[in-house]
C-alpha cells in the first residue's frame, strides 16, 4: 500500500504522512483490543519495515521521533513520587526486583546453544528494561494495577539496569575481545578474495588475518547496500573488536568509493563495529558530536557528510568532483566544528585526518583546498570586500587556476546560497583566474605573483641595493604596486634615510587630477597617523594607500591623492618631518563602525570602518591603529553619499591577524574609552 501510495503522490512526504496515519490506526486498534498501543505501533512498524521506503520513513519518522520521546520521558518524570522512591518498603522491593531481573536474563541466555555466541554477554545485554518497562508501568499506573510504591520500585529497576549494563558491557567484551587477536589460524586468501554475496548476504570465505581488519570492513560496507552480513562475518568482526586498526593509505580509495555511494548503512556498519573509531578517530568524535547535536531532527545525520553530498549534487554544473576533491569535501565535513584557528589547514583535527589519508605532498595540498575555499567564500555578503590588491593576495596561495577551481567547487559546496552571492563568489573566481594566469607567472622563476612581480621589477633595476631591499619585501606590498612603481619606490628608500629625515615622491596617476605621493623614512610609533595628518591638512584628500616595513627599519608609505594641482614634494618633505615628533590631539569618533575579518585574507586581518563622512576620520582611525600598536598594510578609502566606506588590511607587530582582545582594544581607542600616553620619540 505504502509504495502505491509513494507511487501516486506528487510530494515525497505523502508517504510518511500515511506510514504516521497508518501507526496510529493500529495503536488505536490495540487499544480498543485491550493491548498496549504499543504492540499495534510495533505490528505497524513491522508491516513499514517491508516497503521499499521503509528508509525514507524511518528519517523522517525519527525527526518527529525526537521531538515526541523527551516528552514522554518528561511525563513519566512528572508521574514519578520521588518520596515514595526513598522509602525502605521500595528499596527492598526494587533490591530483589533487580536481582530478579539479572537472573531471569542471565538464565534465559543459557538458551542460546546450537550457535557460536557469547551466552553471558547475550545476558548481560538483555538486563535493561529501558523504554518499554517505562512504557508497562506508566500504563499499569494509569489503569490503577500498580499502586505509588510499586510504580516507584519499578522506576528504580529500569534506572539500575539501564546505568549498570554499559559497564558490565565493555567488561566482557574487553575480556572476550582479548582472546580474539592474534592470526593462529588464518588461511590463504582465496583467488575471488575474502568476501562474496550468497543468496543476498556477505559471506566471508576462509579466515583472514587481524591486518585485513580495515579493507575487509570498507568492502563489507560497500556490499551492504544490496546484501547483509552474513552472522558468521559479523562473529568475525567481534572477535576482533579491540584490536587496534591504523589506516593506510591503500585503505583511501575505498573510501572514496563509499563516500560517492552516500549509503547510511554503510557508515552505521562501520560505526557499529568500531572499525571507524579505531582507524579514523577524527571521524568517529565527529559522527559523536552530531549524533549528540538535539537541532539535528534527522535521526542519521550523523552518517551522512553534507559537503560531499552537495559535491555530488553540483556534479551536473560543475562536472564529477576528483577524488582529492571529495577528500576535502570529507576533511572539512569532519574538522569543520572541532576547533582551531585559521581555517581547518589550522586545525589539528584536520591536519591529522588529513594526513592519515594521503601521502604528505598530497595532505597539503587537500588542506590547502579547504582552507582557500573558506577565504574564497568569507566576505561573500559584502561584493565590495576585495580591490585588486586583496585580490591578488588570494590568487597568491591559490597558486593555479585549477586550484582555484577546486576550492571554489568546495566553496559552493559550503552551503547553500543566495543567487547574488553565487554569483559574486563566481566573479571572484573569474578575477582570480586572470590574475593566475596572467603572462608574468609562465616565467620558471616566478611561482607565485608576489615573485612575478618582484623579478619584473628587478629588471628595470641595474643598483645592487634596491634589488636586494625588494628581495625582503613582503608579499602584500609586492602585490600593491606594478613593477615599474616598486622599482621607483625601491630607489627611494635606498640608501636608507637618516634618522628625521624624510624623503618624497611625486609622481601621476594615469586618472585626471590623481597623485601618487611614496614617503620614504625610518618607522617611527604612529606614522601613518603622522603622515595621514600632513595630508590633511594640505588639503590633499586620501584614496587609496599602501604600507611596507622591513626589518633595519625602513618604511615606504604610498598614497593615492586627488587634488587638481601636483603636490609639492619638497614642502610635503619638510611637513613630514616636522610632525615626526611630538603627540597626536585627535578627538574620539565612537559614531565610526570597525568590522574585523581573519577569515577574508590569508595573511592580514581585514578591517571595514564605516560611519558618518566627516573630517579627520581617516586620521581617527590610523590613529587608533597606532595607538593598539597595530601594522596597516594597505587602506582604501571610499565614500557613499554622506557615509565612509574604509577598508584597511592589518595585523600586530609580529605579522600575525588580530586577536579578539587586539580588536577591543582599537575599538575602544577610536571610541575614546581608552587614552593612554602617547610615546615621544
Amino acid at each position: 500500500m505504502l509504495d502505491a501510495i509513494h507511487a501516486k503522490s506528487k510530494s515525497p512526504a505523502t508517504v510518511t504522512v500515511a506510514a504516521f496515519a497508518l501507526t496510529l490506526g493500529f495503536a488505536e486498534l490495540a487499544d480498543a483490543a485491550k493491548l498496549a498501543f504499543i504492540i499495534g505501533a510495533f505490528m505497524a512498524g513491522i508491516s513499514i519495515g517491508r516497503s521499499r521506503q521503509h528508509e525514507r520513513i524511518a528519517r523522517d519518522l525519527g525527526a518527529v521521533g525526537n521531538i515526541l520521546i523527551p516528552v514522554f520521558f518528561a511525563q513519566i518524570g512528572i508521574s514519578a513520587d520521588l518520596s515514595a522512591m526513598v522509602k525502605p518498603q521500595v528499596l527492598g522491593i526494587a533490591a530483589v526486583l533487580t536481582v530478579v531481573a539479572v537472573a531471569g536474563k542471565m538464565a534465559a541466555a543459557l538458551g542460546a546453544f546450537g550457535i557460536r555466541a557469547d551466552r553471558l554477554l547475550i545476558g548481560l545485554g538483555m538486563i535493561p528494561r529501558g523504554e518499554v518497562g517505562l512504557i508497562f508501568a506508566s500504563i499499569g499506573l494509569s489503569n490503577g494495577v500498580l499502586g505509588d510504591d510499586q510504580y516507584g520500585a519499578l522506576l528504580i529497576v529500569v534506572l539500575l539496569t539501564t546505568i549498570l549494563t554499559p559497564p558490565m558491557l565493555r567488561w566482557r567484551l574487553g575480556q572476550a575481545g582479548a582472546a580474539a587477536t592474534d592470526d593462529a589460524d588464518v588461511t590463504p586468501e582465496p583467488t575471488g578474495g575474502w568476501l562474496s554475496v550468497v543468496r543476498g548476504e556477505i559471506v566471508l570465505d576462509g579466515t583472514p588475518p587481524v591486518s585485513a581488519t580495515v579493507p575487509l570492513a570498507l568492502r563489507t560496507a560497500t556490499l551492504s547496500t544490496s546484501a547483509r552480513p552474513s552472522a558468521a562475518l559479523l562473529d568475525w568482526f567481534g572477535d576482533h573488536r579491540n584490536v587496534s586498526l591504523a589506516w593506510r593509505m591503500d585503505d583511501t580509495p575505498a573510501l572514496v568509493r563509499l563516500l560517492r555511494d552516500d549509503n547510511p548503512k554503510a557508515w552505521r556498519f562501520l560505526d557499529v563495529s568500531g572499525v571507524i573509531e579505531r582507524a579514523l578517530p577524527e571521524v568517529a568524535a565527529s559522527m559523536a558530536r552530531r549524533r549528540a547535536d538535539l537541532g539535528d531532527l534527522d535521526p542519521i545525520g550523523a552518517l551522512r557528510f553534507p559537503m560531499v553530498g552537495r559535491l555530488d549534487d553540483l556534479a551536473p554544473q560543475m562536472g564529477l568532483a576528483d577524488d582529492q576533491l571529495v577528500l576535502a569535501a570529507f576533511v572539512s565535513d569532519t574538522c569543520g566544528e572541532s576547533g582551531g584557528s585559521g581555517g581547518p589547514g589550522g586545525n589539528p583535527c584536520a591536519t591529522t585526518l588529513a594526513q592519515r589519508l594521503v601521502a604528505p605532498a598530497e595532505a597539503e595540498r587537500l588542506l590547502a583546498i579547504v582552507a582557500d575555499a573558506t577565504l574564497l567564500r568569507a566576505g561573500v555578503n559584502d561584493p565590495n570586500a576585495f580591490g585588486e590588491h586583496e585580490l591578488l593576495q588570494l590568487a597568491t596561495p591559490l597558486a593555479s587556476p585549477a586550484h582555484a577551481r577546486d576550492a571554489y567547487e568546495l566553496a559552493i559546496a559550503s552551503g547553500p546560497l543566495p543567487g547574488w552571492q553565487r554569483d559574486a563568489l563566481g566573479e571572484r573566481l573569474r578575477l582570480v583566474t586572470e590574475a593566475l594566469e596572467h603572462p608574468e607567472l609562465t616565467g620558471s622563476q616566478a611561482n607565485n605573483l608576489a615573485a612575478a612581480r618582484r623579478i619584473a621589477a628587478e629588471h628595470l633595476l641595474e643598483e645592487t641595493e634596491p634589488i636586494e631591499r625588494l628581495r625582503f619585501a613582503s608579499n602584500s606590498y609586492l602585490l600593491s604596486h606594478e613593477p615599474s612603481e616598486l622599482a621607483r619606490q625601491a630607489r627611494l628608500v635606498e640608501p636608507l634615510p637618516r634618522s628625521g629625515t624624510v624623503r618624497v615622491a611625486v609622481s601621476p596617476d594615469p586618472e585626471p587630477d590623481h597623485w601618487r605621493i611614496d614617503v620614504a623614512c625610518r618607522d617611527i610609533t604612529g606614522l601613518l597617523a603622522r603622515l595621514t595628518k600632513v595630508l590633511t591638512d594640505h588639503h590633499l584628500e586620501i584614496e587609496a594607500a599602501t604600507i611596507a616595513t622591513w626589518p633595519d627599519g625602513a618604511v615606504l608609505d604610498s598614497f593615492l591623492v586627488r587634488s587638481r594641482e601636483r603636490p609639492a614634494a619638497k614642502l610635503l618633505a619638510e611637513a613630514f618631518e616636522a610632525h615626526l615628533h611630538g603627540a597626536l590631539p585627535v578627538a574620539a569618533m565612537p559614531d565610526l563602525t570597525l568590522a574585523f575579518d581573519n577569515h577574508a585574507l590569508p595573511w592580514h586581518t581585514s578591517v571595514i570602518v564605516s560611519g558618518p563622512d566627516q573630517p579627520g576620520a581617516l586620521l581617527a582611525v590610523s590613529t587608533a591603529f597606532a595607538r593598539a600598536k597595530l601594522v596597516v598594510h594597505t587602506a582604501r578609502v571610499a565614500s557613499r553619499g554622506a557615509s565612509i566606506d574604509d577598508r584597511f588590511t592589518v595585523t600586530d607587530r609580529l605579522g600575525h591577524k588580530l586577536t579578539d582582545a587586539s580588536m577591543h582594544v582599537v575599538q575602544q581607542y577610536l571610541a575614546g574609552e581608552k587614552t593612554p600616553r602617547w610615546p615621544r620619540r
